[in-house]
């Protein structure tokens, strides 16, 4: 029994990459056209609805159809190939249907009206191409049928009333089938389309929120989150935190190393977020902040928890230590106002001597006790 992978392998292998949706399906409409070519081929030889030579044209488009599809799949060539069929249908197959399958008598306005919807949707962005596939196909029967009337020797005649009936069931069965698959292929198309511009809208609003060396938000997507929490009235606290003397590391050590640094002390601030449900920020250079869902006393122990990890880092030219300011939201505080109090403490534990955490509540309305690294709120 074939599984799901192997079906995965297959379609891949016929029609292409659902990532390229224009390909993928007019891919299935090639080898669903071809198909219907040979069945109709057959179909007449074994039934000899239709003139002998009708059998062999519709078998040599099968085979015809087949190169274009090998062609358009397996060397790139999927537009060239667009329009190579489209013209091979409309000055080939039309007029030959046509003349050897009883002209007015016969079904070929069925194979019009298949070829009409497949340029009407398949050459939306062909611009000149589609213009003049669907003039072609509105003209070329009215060609025709002046040929039947004024030439009807040159026309095919069905051998009997039962040969008529055979051949317009059978081909209207055939174009019924063709144009329902048709419809089925290009509403998926229209799916995987749908589903292609999601994903890479997807991937630019995460791109346009996302610092690029260390893979945390950045101040655009921080302020979106911060509007969304203070329009809901939740608490939450915010942490902003700078690396000390990140600059002499940088002159002294090369910026790669800073870089590495960076990316490391990032990686501690993500797990620290996803742990608690928050987000990490970093707003440009080794300044970051931490938006966590918890009132100030227990972010200040979650950002002092930190403060230890990274003190346990093995870093090759000895311990970074950070600086950071506290504080927890007011009801209907702005934003803007926020960020401004919480980097005024920044400031203040930096200006102390650097590796401290100021929290709000006990800087500077309350008794504060500042030890390397530690807040204690008395």
């Amino acid at each position: 029994m074939p599984t799901e992978k192997h079906l995965n392998r297959l379609l891949f292998f016929l029609l292409g990459s659902k990532l390229s949706p224009y390909q993928h399906i007019h891919h299935g409409v090639l080898l669903i056209g071809g198909l219907g070519y040979l069945a109709c081929s057959i179909f007449n030889a074994v039934f000899q609805t239709a003139d002998v030579i009708l059998s062999y044209a519709q078998f040599g488009l099968f085979l015809l159809i087949m190169l274009v599809w090998y062609r358009s799949r397996f060397h790139n060539q999927y537009r060239r190939m667009a329009v190579v069929f489209m013209f091979v249908m409309v000055l080939v197959a039309l007029p030959i249907n046509w003349i050897y399958n009883a002209g007015l008598a016969g079904p070929t306005y069925f194979l019009n009206l298949c070829t009409l919807a497949y340029i009407s949707v398949a050459f939306r962005d062909f611009g000149a191409y589609r213009r003049i596939g669907i003039t072609l196909v509105v003209a070329i029967p009215l060609v025709m049928m002046w040929l039947d009337l004024t030439q009807p020797e040159m026309i095919y005649s069905y051998p009997s009333e039962l040969a008529r009936a055979l051949d317009l069931s059978f081909s209207f069965v055939v174009t019924a089938v063709l144009l329902l698959l048709m419809m089925g292929s290009y509403s998926r198309r229209y799916r995987l389309e749908r589903d292609k511009a999601e994903r890479l809208a997807k991937q630019l609003r995460i791109l346009s929120e996302q610092d690029p060396l260390t893979g945390l938000y950045n101040r655009r997507a921080m302020d979106h989150y911060l509007d969304n929490l203070t329009s809901a009235g939740k608490v939450f606290t915010l942490a902003m935190l700078d690396l000390d003397h990140f600059k002499k590391l940088n002159d002294k050590h090369g910026h790669s190393y800073g870089d590495e640094v960076l990316c490391l002390y990032s990686e501690e601030l993500s797990r620290l977020a996803r742990d608690n449900k928050g987000i990490a920020v970093r707003l440009g250079g080794e300044e970051f902040v931490l938006v966590l869902p918890m009132p100030e006393a227990e972010a200040a122990d979650k950002v002092q928890t930190l403060s230890v990890c990274l003190q346990e880092l093995s870093l090759k030219h000895g311990v970074v230590t950070f600086s950071a300011g506290v504080a927890e939201c007011y009801k209907n505080e702005g934003r803007d106002h926020l960020l401004r109090r919480v980097d005024h403490l920044l400031y203040a534990a930096k200006e102390a001597g650097r590796d401290r955490i100021f929290a709000a509540q006990c800087y500077p309305g309350y008794q504060e006790q500042v030890i390397s690294s530690e807040v204690v709120v008395q």
